[in-house]
């Protein structure tokens, strides 16, 4: 057995399945009958673990829907969105005409399917009663079927277009299908490739399971005092080596659930400090970059475990937006997968078509900040004065190129934006993302490696300052419209006229057919003229901060071929003066 410290239930019921034995979990095939039918008493105020607290679905804080909205879009999404959000306010009618969409949309024949909400589904009530309260009664399409399948068969495959709600999809099946009889072993793992994603899921899982991260809501509905699933399940997540190792945290030991990313996952497994052979459930989120990267990391999380019983009962899931079927082949080869049965629904390579499509194309690489920031000028604008500023990724390539761009665009925001920077190596990254979620910013710079899975509530646009390739583009487009976005999204890609012929690759292969080309916009007119230059050299000195260097750093960042222009800030300089730019 494993070196981990299990208390004695725990071990006994690890003993059990190892050895052989019959455990009452129900049918190997058939989870709707393995969930635990115990009753789940309040749990004291000295127990452990992560399974209070606070957060809303915030359905009551989003703005109405109209019978209009529901006819003029052919976004599931949305219209799961406003499915949810008209039952939460009552309004059946709009409800009525929501549901009678997504049907049509969806083509649904089977029985099971025409019941939407996850009770009809063979899900418990308890797990079903949460979802209604976080604001998510309905779920979407790839959630009903992942949900039938993953409490059916054992092994899946998730393919679907981003902002479909694949986390869920894997998540309300398998915390369902959990036994919360035999406490303190480890019974489902899930994989992601950053550390963002670690907490994110660890949040979501969290909720799931009774916790609220408001602090004060009147009449939250997500509130613990609602809750009446299973009490004091332990949530951990794994994502930092070094941490563990100089300072060990005994939890991970006895956590039923852990997520982590696959080479400190594999680390704790090999140290045999995280028991990952007894796990019944074993997820890996945006698997083709997992297995892309961290290939043998994978292989041994998901090799079979050694104990029969363990293998019988167990499902492996991949998740992701277009897991190639040589990916899939190679897991099963190697005895990683059996027999996955695939749930797909709206192809891979597709945007979700609620979102608009913008370029902004340049004469170099240096006017790009000012190109985007007169742009977000323009984008508050027609917000309206009295609506907040708009929420807002903006995608560079690399941790440079956010260096050299938060800084002076923050400086010209000022007053307007705030601004956070997200990098993947920075010692506040997990701060900055909760203080983004938490509203105390409205624009984000990241870089590529964020653009897989970020979620993020309400994010209207999102900028590109390069060429993203076409999965870059899908991936970051996917972080605006997605599900229970209340928002259109909008997608503005700012290149240099070189740059143009990769970023119209990228639609051709996405099948976007509708792009606005917009001019870049020329500086800030006000009541005088003093007023309208001064704003002209503000842009100036900020964006392109008088200084040949950065101006020539933002040329190598933004460019592979490193090429320089020592005159560039003079010339630009002139020749915007000259055309009262």
């Amino acid at each position: 057995m494993s070196r981990v410290a299990l208390d004695a239930g725990a071990r006994a019921f690890a003993l059990a399945r190892a050895s052989g034995r019959r455990v009452d979990r129900g049918a190997p095939r058939d989870r709707r009958d393995a969930r635990a039918r115990a009753s789940y008493a309040p749990r004291g105020e000295d127990e452990g673990g992560e399974e209070a607290g606070a957060g809303p679905s915030g359905a009551g804080d989003s703005p109405a829907f109209s019978l209009a909205d529901v006819e003029a879009t052919e976004d599931e999404n949305a219209l799961t969105t406003m499915l949810n959000r008209a039952i939460f306010v009552e309004d059946y009618e709009l409800a009525g005409k929501a549901s009678e969409k997504l049907k049509a949309l969806q083509g649904m024949t089977d029985a099971r399917e025409q019941l939407l909400d996850w009770r009809s589904l063979g899900l418990a009530n308890w797990i079903a009663s949460r979802a209604e309260d976080l604001g998510f009664r309905y779920p979407t399409a790839i959630q009903r079927r992942a949900a039938l399948a993953m409490m059916t068969v054992n092994d899946i495959v998730i393919s679907s277009q981003t902002g479909s709600g694949k986390t869920l999809a894997y998540l309300m099946p398998s915390v369902d299908g959990l036994n919360f009889v035999g406490r303190g072993m480890l019974q489902m793992v899930v994989i992601v490739p950053t550390r963002e994603l670690v907490v994110q899921n660890c949040m979501l899982i969290w909720r799931i399971l009774g916790g609220n991260v408001s602090k004060a809501r009147p009449g939250d509905t997500a509130n613990m005092y609602r809750y009446i699933g299973p009490r004091g399940v332990k949530v951990r997540g794994v994502f930092d080596m070094e941490k563990h190792v100089r300072n060990p945290d005994p939890d991970i030991a006895v956590a039923e659930i852990v997520v982590g990313t696959p080479e400190e996952l594999r680390f704790l497994k090999l140290q045999g400090d995280l028991e990952v052979d007894l796990a019944q459930f074993l997820i890996a989120d945006e698997a083709d970059v997992l297995f892309e990267k961290h290939p043998e990391a994978m292989a041994e999380l998901l090799k079979p475990s050694p104990y029969e019983p363990v293998m019988d009962d167990r499902c492996v899931c991949l998740s992701g937006v277009a897991l190639s079927k040589e990916l899939v082949k190679s897991c099963t080869e190697q005895k990683l997968m059996k027999d996955p049965i695939w749930i797909t629904t709206g192809g891979g390579l597709r945007v979700p078509p609620g979102i608009s499509h913008r370029m902004i194309v340049v004469k170099d690489r240096a006017r790009k900040l000012i190109a985007l920031t007169r742009q977000l000028r323009k984008d508050l604008e027609e917000a309206g004065q009295d609506s907040p500023p708009p929420r807002t990724f903006i995608f560079v390539p690399n941790s440079e190129a956010a260096r050299v761009t938060a800084a002076p665009v923050r400086k010209a925001l000022w007053g307007e934006h705030k601004l956070l920077m997200l990098l993947p190596e920075g010692i506040e990254a997990l701060r900055v993302v909760q203080d983004f979620k938490d509203n105390k910013a409205s624009i984000l710079v990241c870089t590529a490696e964020s653009e897989r899975g970020l979620d993020m509530p309400n994010i209207q646009y999102i900028y590109s300052l390069d060429a993203p390739s076409t999965s870059s583009y899908l991936h970051r487009a996917g972080r605006c419209g997605r599900l229970g976005s209340t928002t259109p999204g909008v997608v503005t890609s700012v290149v240099s006229e070189d740059e143009l012929k990769a970023l119209k690759q990228a639609y051709v292969d996405l099948e976007i057919n509708e792009v606005i080309e917009l001019e870049e916009l020329p500086a800030r007119e006000f009541e005088t003229e003093e007023e309208t230059r001064q704003a002209l050299l503000d842009d100036l000195f900020f964006l392109m901060e008088t200084n040949a260097d950065v101006v020539n750093s933002l040329e190598q960042i933004f460019d592979k071929s490193g090429d320089q222009d020592e005159d560039l800030y003079g010339e630009d300089a002139d020749a915007d003066e000259d055309d009262g730019d």
